[in-house]
Order: C-alpha cells, then sequence, then structure tokens
C-alpha cells in the first residue's frame, strides 16, 4: 500500500532535503505520495524570500514549479474547526491538512508535539527527513546507489560545493548522512 504523505514547508525550504525526496520517490516509485496544501507552498514561499531577501523573482518561481513537480495532490481544503493538540497554533493547517489527505506522515523538522501531543489520537505520525529518507532506504536499499551517483555528479560540477553528506548534515539529516557517506565510499 502506497504511503500519503504530507511534507511540511519546512522540507520544502531546504534545497537539500527537497532534492532528496524528489529522488527517493522517483527511485521508488508507488512507495509513497506526497501531498501539501497552498498554505504550505505559501510559508516555504515566504520562507525563501526571508532568508534570502535579494533572490530573483525567477529563482522563487523555479522553487514553485519543483514544489509543483515534486507533489502528487495540492489538497484544496481541510475543516478549520478540528480538535488540535499540538503546541504550536501555527502549524494547526499542517494537522488540519493531515487528516484531510488521510496521511499517514506528516514529513516537517518541526517536532511531534508542535503538530500533536496526542499521537495516539491521530492516525498519522510525525517524521523527520532524516529518519524518513533512512525509512524508504531500509525498504529498498538498491536505491541509495544510484540517487548518490546523480547528485554527486551534478552537485561535483558545481564550484563551491558541499560535499553530499556534508550538506545533509547541515540540512538536519545525520544519520541519512553517515548512510550517503559509506555509499560514497562505494563509489570511489
Amino acid at each position: 500500500m502506497t504511503c500519503r504523505v504530507l511534507v511540511d514547508a519546512n522540507v520544502l525550504v531546504s534545497r537539500t532535503a527537497m532534492d532528496w525526496l524528489h529522488f527517493l520517490r522517483e527511485f521508488n516509485e508507488g512507495m509513497f505520495q506526497l501531498h501539501i496544501t497552498h498554505d504550505i507552498q505559501a510559508e516555504a514561499i515566504h520562507a525563501l524570500r526571508r532568508i534570502h531577501p535579494q533572490r530573483s523573482g525567477g529563482a522563487i518561481t523555479d522553487r514553485v514549479e519543483k514544489i509543483t513537480g515534486l507533489v502528487d495532490e495540492v489538497v484544496q481544503d481541510f475543516p478549520g474547526n478540528l480538535p488540535f493538540t499540538g503546541a504550536d497554533d501555527h502549524d494547526y493547517h499542517v494537522h488540519a491538512a493531515a487528516v484531510a489527505a488521510r496521511a499517514d506522515l506528516v514529513l516537517t523538522f518541526n517536532a511531534p508535539d508542535d503538530i500533536t501531543t496526542t499521537p495516539d489520537d491521530e492516525h498519522y505520525d510525525v517524521i523527520t527527513p532524516d529518519d524518513f529518507f533512512v525509512l524508504v532506504t531500509d525498504s529498498n536499499p538498491r536505491c541509495l546507489l544510484p540517487i548518490v551517483k546523480i547528485q554527486f555528479d551534478y552537485w561535483s560540477n558545481r564550484p563551491g560545493h558541499a560535499q553530499l553528506d556534508d550538506a545533509l548534515l547541515k540540512a538536519g539529516c545525520p544519520a541519512f548522512a553517515r548512510r550517503v557517506r559509506t555509499t560514497l565510499g562505494q563509489l570511489a
């Protein structure tokens, strides 16, 4: 059965996390579906603009197009009156979207209790990109080598690029970074 994953804005802000999510999805067709809302997309664009106030409009448009190409569904509506036990009122929309999308997982860099403090009462689990990437590659270990090769070939031609595992560490994915470092050793 395909896992339904609601992707939070902070994952879409991270170029590193978004790239790995893209390739893991591409190399594991049917394993999971990705869902967002217009609110999540707007929050991601707002965060990108705050981080990079002088980034060109074209760069923002490019990110919007990448997000659109990444997801399977933009959830159009969600209820505004669900019980919410999360610690961060600004994450109500993530909880409500997860309910509306019938998500199995909410993929976020946030602490789980930001979205729900009573996880046993929800039909979804909150998972970090680090844990999700490890879970996907545990399910299909053969997918990692070709993805690492693609990522390595792309980034090694860019001046000033970080090594793949260093970029993952900086993005908050230490366990997956170790896995990628091991795979880089296999490539060498």
